[in-house]
């Protein structure tokens, strides 16, 4: 692996080990964020997947994980069990996270 590959892993990992928590419904479904504007971009299929694209320095990088709802609260996993937390805000925009300011529904 290159040095690059083995930092934008290192940065991938910690962009979901932010932080863990609770267990919820179904959430969320569609296209939240803006790639040039929030640096990160999140596409929940409603059951309980999402895609999460980076922008930035980590522009093309895609990962697969799950997420669950809890109150305002949406926990996103990588495939490691590794995590963030989004809160979802009073306008149902998704804060947090390494999201720069809000990535609302596209």
């Amino acid at each position: 692996m290159t040095t690059f590959g083995k930092t934008a892993g290192l940065i991938i990992a910690a962009a979901f080990a932010l932080t863990l928590a609770g267990c919820g419904g179904s959430g969320p479904s569609g296209t939240y964020g803006d790639l040039g504007k929030n640096g990160m971009q999140f596409i929940f299929d409603g059951g309980g997947k999402v895609t999460v694209k980076f922008g930035g320095l980590l522009a093309g990088i895609v990962s697969q994980g799950t997420y669950k709802v809890d109150g305002k609260e949406i926990n996103i996993f990588d495939p490691a069990g590794r995590g963030m937390t989004l809160t979802i805000d009073d306008n149902g925009c998704l804060t947090g996270g390494m999201i720069t300011g809000a990535a609302c529904e596209q």
